[in-house]
């Protein structure tokens, strides 16, 4: 019988850290976020209105408004896309050019990864309060895509 092995630490999950910037109007996903979708060749971008959430997921190059992705093994992705910000913001009624940091949940079910716009963060806000951040994070339930 094989015994536990207690010198092994458990595996810490990478969080998975959505930045926007309006004016430089370009989306970072983080290495978290490039992990959990697989690190594809192209994602779609889909917005709910009604929840007010954003989705992110692998898609071939023939699905509906695919975005390329870089190749290679950098620890985050800038996507640009002046017209998908500006209907983020609207969507989210910021009313600032402040960048934002979603915290977004993997969605195994749909290799997706989702955002609630609602729980986002000012930049500056993010930084400054960055312990409050891990609380708001875990939010187990509800992480359908809606």
């Amino acid at each position: 019988m094989k015994q536990p092995d207690n010198n092994r630490r458990p595996a810490i999950a990478k969080p998975l850290l959505l930045t926007m910037d309006f004016s430089g109007e370009a989306m970072m996903l983080n290495d978290g976020i490039l992990d959990a979708l697989g690190r594809p060749d192209q994602v779609q971008i889909m917005l709910n209105r009604e929840q007010k959430r954003l989705l992110i997921r692998p898609c071939g190059m023939d699905s509906f408004q695919a975005v390329v992705m870089p190749q290679g093994d950098a620890p985050q992705a800038e996507i640009g896309g002046r017209s998908l910000l500006r209907n983020i913001k609207k969507l989210a009624g910021w009313k600032e050019d402040r960048g934002r940091i979603c915290i977004g949940e993997a969605v195994p079910e749909y290799s997706a990864v989702c955002f609630e716009l609602e729980r986002s963060f000012a930049v500056e806000e993010a930084t400054s309060t960055s312990p409050s951040m891990n609380t708001e994070a875990d939010t187990s339930e509800n992480n359908a895509p809606g």
